[in-house]
């Protein structure tokens, strides 16, 4: 999954004595400058899910398992990848569940009757499929919504919560704040013009 965040800077310079400057806020010109913008949001993007990548791990600390990293990845720029036009800087980020710093997401299986939640720090970030490959037998218990395995004394191992759906709550902190990427954003434009200036 991803999203994306798009700042629409609209200019409109008509001052007698900056006439070169809004020639070269014009095209390409302007399309620089967007550029500049769409750089700094991704890199403090990057920087943003970098630094929370070590403490957001409450679903494999509760299982005592190993972190998935998809966090972590967002350091890359293959995975917050920025891009701009004349009109827009546009952060594009691609890790799973991204969309709920926005709002809140309701999950639902696609393929198959159920979503499998893990239960055990074995099942965690790990899909049924994977563990059958590894060996691993699986079944359900009974009538029950667990599907388990044979634990270290034959008794059943809960490993997953099959349910239809699950509901994600928002988490707007896993991204930069709107301000900051506001912030940001007009720090970026107005450096570029500065800088567009100096060379009219």
């Amino acid at each position: 999954m991803s999203t994306a965040q798009v700042i629409d800077f609209r200019t409109d310079i008509d001052t007698a004595g900056l006439d070169r400057l809004v020639a070269a806020m014009s095209g390409a010109g302007r399309q620089n400058a967007m550029g500049n913008v769409a750089k700094e949001m991704g890199m403090i993007t990057r920087l943003h899910l970098g630094a929370i990548a070590a403490r957001r791990h409450a679903t494999a600390t509760r299982l005592n398992a190993t972190p998935s990293g998809h966090l972590k990845q967002g350091e890359s720029a293959s995975v917050v990848k920025d891009a701009a036009t004349e009109d827009a800087a546009t952060v594009e980020i691609s890790i799973p569940g991204i969309r709920r710093a926005f709002r809140p997401l309701t999950i639902r299986p696609r393929d198959k009757q159920f979503l499998t939640i893990p239960l055990n720090a074995i099942a965690y970030n790990r899909s049924v499929g994977d563990l059958r490959r590894e060996g691993v037998p699986i079944f359900r218990l009974g009538k029950t919504k667990i599907l388990a395995t044979k634990g270290p004394d034959n008794k059943p191992l809960p490993l997953y919560a099959l349910a239809t759906q699950a509901m994600v709550p928002q988490d707007r902190e896993l991204l930069p704040s709107d301000e900051e990427y506001a912030e940001t954003a007009s720090g970026a434009f107005v450096a570029a013009i500065n800088t567009m200036r100096g060379q009219a």
